[in-house]
């Protein structure tokens, strides 16, 4: 075993992890003991990929409960052929973005039952029906 130190602008850094990672000959020394852990830059990124992980878990677990078949399993070669096209960033913009869409079909769905509302209060003007909670008037 070799030790040898890298030095990489942070452009690369996070391409040049993952491919050397897929390929599992190469281990990591922490020259940043002394930081805390929450004042390391990729800490958001490793918590939001945890919150994914447990999600992907709960997916799994309710697959298991109702019987659905699916593969769970991934080999390295698998890993190697898959190469990553998206980073941490552009998940995220997917992510706001399905959000954001998200937010339109609710406020669609607001408004599409205020409309009906609106019809329904409209058809009962029309057919003269009472609304409800109002009293008949006696003679």
């Amino acid at each position: 075993m070799s030790y040898i130190q890298i030095i990489l602008p942070t452009a690369v850094a996070e391409e040049f992890a993952d491919s050397v990672g897929r390929e599992g000959c190469i281990q990591f020394t922490d020259l940043n003991e002394d930081v805390q852990p929450f004042q390391r830059p990729y800490t958001k990124d490793i918590v939001r990929i945890q919150e994914i992980e447990r999600r992907v878990k709960d997916i799994e677990n309710q697959l298991k409960e109702y019987k659905v078949v699916f593969d769970s399993q991934m080999t390295p070669s698998e890993l190697c052929t898959h190469r990553r096209h998206a980073t941490v960033d552009t998940i995220q913009v997917a992510y706001f973005a399905k959000k954001k869409c998200s937010f339109f079909f609710f406020f669609f769905l607001v408004a599409y039952a205020w409309c009906r509302k609106g019809f329904e209060k409209a058809m009962d003007r029309t057919t003269g029906e009472k609304k409800r909670g109002e009293k008949k008037k006696g003679l």
